[in-house]
């Protein structure tokens, strides 16, 4: 099963998208403490045909794991708001920037998907140097003490 994890600055509409896609595929979600989980099923007529055909005791269709960041924005000391807390173990990130004004929900700065967009790849961009420089850190250590 692959998860797909849904990214984007707070309040552009990640948890609108995985409502949406849920309730259309007729899916649950599940949430834990960081992040809401929902598993769709894949319909696929081939794999009705041949279970048709072949009767197998079971049929699995393909699934996908959508994860949407519950407590987006999570704070690291010294290290600030981590946007991908929730989905960093996913196959695949669709991001999502805001395009649309409503005074119910105000946009700090205004509303700016291109600038929205820069923010976000320059925030993947921090999470893989973190990330590099960690695993330097780690080799370092390893090297000491061996």
């Amino acid at each position: 099963m692959k998860r797909v994890g849904i990214l984007g600055l707070p309040q552009a509409g990640k948890s609108t998208l995985f409502q949406i896609l849920l309730t259309s595929s007729g899916a649950t979600a599940s949430t834990s403490g960081r992040e809401a989980i929902g598993v769709i099923r894949v319909p696929d007529e081939r794999v009705d045909r041949l279970s048709s055909l072949y009767k197998p005791k079971k049929t699995t269709h393909a699934q996908i794991q959508f994860v949407d960041t519950v407590a987006a924005g999570q704070s690291k000391p010294g290290k600030g708001v981590d946007l991908f807390a929730g989905v960093r173990n996913c196959d695949a990130l669709v991001a999502i920037v805001r395009d649309f004004e409503d005074p119910a929900v105000p946009a700090s700065g205004g509303v700016d998907p291109a600038r929205d967009l820069r923010t976000l790849d320059t925030e993947l961009v921090f999470n893989d140097l973190a990330i590099v420089e960690t695993r330097i850190e780690r080799i370092e250590k390893e090297l000491r003490f061996a």
